[in-house]
């Protein structure tokens, strides 16, 4: 986790002119995990808000790259994660609720915490262990 510990901030060009707030997502975008609905929901009724999502997409994203206050940036390399990561304002988890996440310890929770960054993410079981630290929606 120590590699999430940003000192020297580097802004990525393709973030960088993104209005504030941000709402952001790292990761696989897939319909087994990714709730694409629910987020759809979400940015809806936050327009205000800006919301980045960096990482492959196999799931149908049309919906989201309609709404004026997304941006897709596709996926990155590794080590340029935490940088993006850094520019977020508050970071999300929006998972499917399946038989996957209910048994799932997402490494993506600590690589946000390790952030610093609040975190807001749909529920499951292993949650309850940072129920101090994480806000949790179960709907939009």
């Amino acid at each position: 986790m120590q590699a999430w510990v940003v000192k020297h901030q580097e802004i990525p060009t393709d973030i960088a002119n993104v209005r504030k707030p941000i709402v952001g997502f790292f990761g696989g975008i897939d319909d087994h995990t990714f709730d694409v609905d629910f987020v759809k929901k979400v940015i809806d009724m936050l327009p205000q808000m800006s919301f980045v999502f960096v990482g492959k997409a196999s799931s149908d994203c049309s919906a989201l790259l309609a709404k004026k206050n997304v941006w897709m940036l596709g996926q990155k390399p590794y080590e340029q994660i935490p940088h993006y990561g850094k520019c977020f304002d508050v970071a999300i988890m929006p998972w499917r609720q399946n038989r996957w996440i209910q048994a799932c310890n997402p490494v993506k929770l600590k690589e946000y915490l390790a952030l610093g960054k609040p975190v807001v993410s749909s529920p499951f079981p292993e949650l309850q262990k940072y129920r101090d630290v994480v806000y949790h929606a179960d709907t939009p």
